[in-house]
């Protein structure tokens, strides 16, 4: 379109302009002339108010034509989508190999030959490299990140008491005592938010695979239907393996963490101190012979916190008025167990199991007995450090049978 052109255009639509009362249709009207002119919205916006008049942008113009930008991108392919710099080196010598075998145009040619790195770079912007070995296309991009395929946001959009039972946080925990290095065990965590269930589970070295298949264990274990899972951005969870789980589950959500956005999973990260490391410490368990013992403590460890452990949660959560921080109120201390009863979402033959559990549980006693065994590992584990081997002990390892 020429300058006359476009001055006579800019002018009708000028007063077309004019002539709206509402800024909706003033909206649209200047983002339908930004898409024909490709002219930034202030720049159009001072065009149709009369502020500013249309000045033909400045510069040499167009100096090759389209058909010598084909010729380019023909020798471009044809000699293995090198470096611009270095097809400059050799253009003459690459026209001259074209045309010995296919039709190539002299005046064209002597066009392409004169063109700069640059200008050719111009040419090519946007242009996918195609080459037998597919130079580099692994890179970590994102377009085939495990991550892309799970919405990215807060697991605490909302407090867990508008919220109904489901919708669970998943974490780890390192058992290392403070040295990540060589092998050592992890705790993996699920807690529901609304009633606060809780199960943990021990996995070897994080690895991607026995992690989710610790969490198809955990899931079980749930006396509900569980709506989603909530992770954070760690590789034990952002995998292949991931995907697979999705897949198998098509009726769970899965959301990820905001990354360095720890509050995201503030739950699962309250119940790790509360409850993984409330019993595990800064411990440091690497043999994996404890394995069996380690997965009875964590189950006995998750009893005790579901079915004789009060916990409280957040009702409502406001901005002080005066002051910084926030205003909370929490509801009365009732257990986990309770919770899952007082919400109605269990079978009611696993309701009967929930009632029955409560009522013949002696949490004194499943206390004192998760410590024994606890008490256990860390001396085998000890053991193993020294050298030295156990002390042969009369403890019972069977489960108490009120605790079955």
């Amino acid at each position: 379109m020429s300058r006359r052109t476009t001055m006579e255009y800019v002018g009708t639509q000028r007063r077309a302009y004019a002539q709206l009362k509402s800024k909706s249709k003033k909206t649209a009207f200047i983002d339908s002339m930004c898409q024909a002119f490709g002219f930034e919205r202030k720049y159009a916006t001072k065009l149709l108010t009369g502020n500013r008049k249309y000045k033909e942008p400045k510069g040499r113009g167009k100096t090759y034509s389209d058909k010598a930008t084909g010729l380019l991108r023909r020798v471009w392919y044809a000699t293995g989508c090198m470096c611009t710099k270095y097809l400059k080196a050799i253009i003459v010598r690459a026209l001259a190999n074209l045309a010995e075998l296919e039709h190539v145009d002299s005046a064209l040619s002597m066009e392409v030959a004169s063109m700069s790195a640059s200008t050719m770079d111009r040419a090519l912007k946007g242009l996918e490299r195609i080459g037998p070995g597919s130079v580099r296309k692994n890179r970590r991009s994102g377009k085939n990140d495990p991550a892309a395929y799970f919405a990215c946001c807060s697991g605490e959009k909302e407090i867990a008491a508008e919220t109904e039972p489901g919708h669970l946080q998943v974490d780890t925990v390192a058992l290392c005592g403070g040295d990540m290095r060589g092998n050592f065990f992890w705790i993996i965590t699920l807690t529901d938010r609304k009633t606060q269930w809780t199960e943990i589970h021990p996995v070897w070295n994080k690895g991607a695979e026995e992690v989710l298949n610790a969490v198809e264990i955990l899931v079980r274990r749930f006396p509900f239907k569980i709506l989603s899972l909530h992770y954070d951005n760690g590789k034990e969870f952002m995998n292949s393996h991931l995907v697979t789980f999705v897949k198998n589950h098509p009726e769970i959500s899965f959301q990820r963490s905001r990354p360095y956005r720890k509050n995201d999973n503030a739950h699962v990260e309250q119940k790790n101190g509360s409850v993984v490391r409330g019993l595990f410490g800064e411990a440091r368990i690497d043999q994996f012979e404890l394995r069996s013992q380690l997965a009875s403590a964590c189950t006995e460890w998750s009893d005790y916190f579901n079915y004789c452990r009060p916990c409280i949660m957040i009702t409502q959560r406001a901005k002080k008025d005066k002051a910084k921080g926030f205003g909370k109120k929490y509801d009365k201390p009732r257990l986990p167990a309770q919770r899952v009863l007082d919400a109605n979402v269990a079978s009611n033959a696993r309701e009967a199991q929930i009632k029955t559990r409560i009522e013949k549980t002696n949490g004194i006693e499943l206390y004192r007995f998760v410590l024994r065994r606890w008490s256990r590992i860390l001396r085998k584990q000890r053991a193993a450090e020294t050298g030295r081997r156990p002390i042969r002990t009369q403890d019972r390892e069977q489960t108490p049978a009120i605790c079955k």
